[in-house]
């Protein structure tokens, strides 16, 4: 006797992750100290800062979600507090 290969149920499909170095952002720059010259003051950049910031936030929950479906090797920080 033989049994049609339909008769087996599909596999269960497998969570696709992105390669753990996606999940990273680049740091963000430093302030200046304070009472630098202007100069110093000049080359920060805070729309970079906040660039920083939203890309951190963002991939904070990225992270959290693929590490909630079991993806291995990557270490996600716990959510910042405003």
């Amino acid at each position: 006797m033989t049994a049609s290969a339909c008769s087996r149920p599909p596999a269960p499909p497998a969570l696709q992750h992105p390669p753990v170095e996606d999940l990273t952002c680049p740091a963000e720059p430093a302030a200046p100290p304070p009472g630098a010259d202007e100069t110093a003051a000049l080359r920060f950049d805070a729309a970079g800062l906040l660039a920083g910031r939203a890309c951190r936030d963002a991939l904070a929950r990225v992270c959290r979600w693929h590490a909630e479906r079991g993806l291995a090797g990557v270490a996600c920080g716990a959510p910042e507090r405003r």
